[in-house]
């Protein structure tokens, strides 16, 4: 968890506030995430990331902290 908030932190570089949270949110998103947990019966890890409107911040910044979050998750050997 650490290592994601680090690498998404670096990547918005304080345009948007990054947090972690107990909570995904209203109603709709609570209900994601609570389907998601429910529906993953091999206990795979499993978490919600809740994104700005893009209304709040601009497109660049939401895709590259999302891009982060996925490579911190998701660590991929380099072909080289």
């Amino acid at each position: 968890v650490d290592a994601v908030l680090e690498a998404v932190r670096a990547a918005v570089g304080g345009a948007a506030p990054v947090a972690m949270s107990d909570s995904a949110g209203d109603y709709l998103c609570n209900h994601t995430l609570y389907r998601l947990l429910a529906w993953n019966e091999a206990g795979v890890p499993a978490g919600f990331l809740h994104v700005p409107k893009l209304s709040a911040c601009p497109q660049p910044v939401v895709t590259g902290a999302v891009a982060a979050a996925l490579r911190a998750l998701l660590p991929v050997e380099d072909d080289a």
